[in-house]
């Protein structure tokens, strides 16, 4: 199934080079901004600082062929160390997203179509796990611990190997929507992630995922939801496969608070066993300058590298956005995170690992292309567990960062 979708897209970017009709518009960025890391190491003890120096240059476009939209960017970027340049790293990555909506549309009216794909590659992953959809704003989306380049919120970085290895990720997928009714929708979608690393003690992992959601809108205010999901992890030991079903509600609830609850429960044939699952989210405007958001989720994932088992992981985080002046942002966020493996059959694949993020950021738009930005992040891992120590430690990491993104219009 990945493979065709990889030819379809393919095809579509060929098509769009050689159209004459194309309305592509491109719009290249350079984020450059200096880190201090008081544990640059990752040690428990002896901890040695330094500062780094990142450069990260990307690509960004948009363009419409035949009514198709696509869209995606290019990047990459390399961190430096003043001390220790043996520690200094690259990291690149690459989306696209092909929204056939308006042609799907015109074959079967209330019927949407995307494809999408991405890849990412760095030789130092620091960051794994992350969870919740709103992200940690300051911190690098999935391979360094540093400021998103394009200064704003990403998903979140929950943990941290300390081993250095380089490390492949792709992703590539399908989603279609039909919408029965004003008031009601299915989508359903497929897609094919792979975890990828060079260090041998870390664990290579395939998953495949199918789901089907429903909403349906009980009143203009409240909307019904259910979705029914299927992976397969594939490891080079065998697979392991996980069912969950999910249902609940999305209310508005005051004017100014918007509030979405989730349960339901995952059953692993391997192991014959059901747990519960939860997730929920709120969002409240106190003011018309100041966000709170509130999120928890409970899922379940590989160990992305550190085993060859799944974990049930836990997390739970809140964030408040200010806007201070028209051009000035300020946001504080803190985030929770308990990762477990769930019934290791051999104990030394066992782990458990948690802690917290937390720590402000500041974004500030001195011009319509140029941004500034500063964060300060403080991360407390500790973990237990057999497995080898360069996998998972108790330490803690502070870290700060200035700097700026330039955007060509």
């Amino acid at each position: 199934m990945a493979a065709w979708i990889y030819l379809f897209l393919g095809m579509i970017w060929v098509s769009w080079a050689s159209t004459a009709q194309a309305e592509l518009q491109v719009t290249p960025s350079l984020s450059v901004f200096e880190q201090y890391y008081d544990n640059v190491l990752f040690a428990e003890t002896d901890k040695v600082d330094d500062f780094a120096t990142a450069v990260f240059p990307s690509l960004a476009f948009t363009d419409r062929v035949w009514d198709i939209g696509l869209s995606g960017n290019l990047g990459g970027g390399v961190t430096v160390f003043a001390e220790n340049p043996n520690l200094s790293f690259f990291d690149g990555n690459a989306n696209i997203l092909l929204d056939a909506d308006t042609v799907a549309g015109r074959i079967i009216r209330g019927l949407g179509f995307t494809v999408f794909g991405s890849v990412m590659a760095t030789n130092d992953p620091f960051g794994f796990g992350g969870g919740l959809s709103g992200g940690l704003s300051g911190l690098s989306g999935g391979t360094g611990i540093g400021i998103t380049p394009a200064g704003g919120q990403t998903r979140g970085l929950l943990g941290f190997l300390t081993s250095r290895n380089a490390f492949v990720t792709n992703t590539v997928g399908v989603r279609s929507s039909y919408d029965f009714s004003p008031r009601s929708e299915v989508t359903v979608g497929y897609s094919n992630n792979r975890y990828l690393f060079s260090d041998v003690s870390l664990f290579d992992v395939v998953t495949d995922t199918s789901d089907m959601k429903w909403r349906y809108d009980l009143t203009p205010r409240t909307t019904a939801l259910s979705s029914y999901t299927f992976q397969r992890f594939s490891f080079d030991s065998g697979s392991q496969d996980n069912h969950f079903i999910l249902a609940g509600i999305e209310r508005q609830v005051l004017k100014d608070l918007n509030v979405s609850i989730e349960g339901g429960a995952f059953y692993l044939p391997s192991q014959n066993s059901f747990s519960p699952l939860a997730r929920g989210s709120a969002e409240w405007y106190p003011t018309k300058t100041a966000t709170v958001s509130l999120m928890f989720d409970r899922y379940i994932q590989s160990s992305q590298g550190l085993s060859d088992q799944l974990t049930t992981n836990d997390t739970a985080s809140a964030s408040v956005s200010y806007q201070l002046t028209s051009r000035a942002m300020l946001t504080l966020v803190g985030e929770y995170f308990k990762f477990k493996t769930i019934g290791a059959q051999a104990q030394s694949s066992a782990f458990e690992l948690s802690g917290f993020v937390v720590g402000p950021s500041l974004m500030y738009s001195l011009t319509q292309t140029t941004t500034l930005f500063a964060s300060y992040n403080r991360m407390t891992q500790s973990f237990g567990g057999n497995l080898d120590p360069s996998a998972g430690l108790n330490v803690d990491l502070n870290l700060a960062s200035v700097g700026m993104t330039i955007e060509w219009p």
